[in-house]
């Protein structure tokens, strides 16, 4: 997937971010209001153990599919 639509990228983060049970997750499409994101996605964790959680399986997983972040 290292050729991924930006859109392709998105839902697999949002399903990676759903399997670590995220919580209120919301996919906003901001491609006519910024020019460094198509898409901006929030969620929620029950407890700062899950959050944390989360935000690695964020930080690592994407990385198998040829998708790194710009920053963390």
């Amino acid at each position: 997937m290292t050729d991924a639509s930006s859109w392709e990228r998105t839902l697999l983060l949002t399903r990676l971010a759903l399997e670590k049970k995220a919580c209120d997750l919301v996919v906003m499409d901001v491609r006519g209001l910024t020019s460094i994101a198509d898409y901006f996605i929030i969620c929620s964790g029950r407890s700062a153990r899950q959050v944390q959680s989360i935000a690695q399986g964020l930080e690592g997983n994407p990385a198998e599919h040829g998708i790194k972040p710009f920053a963390v």
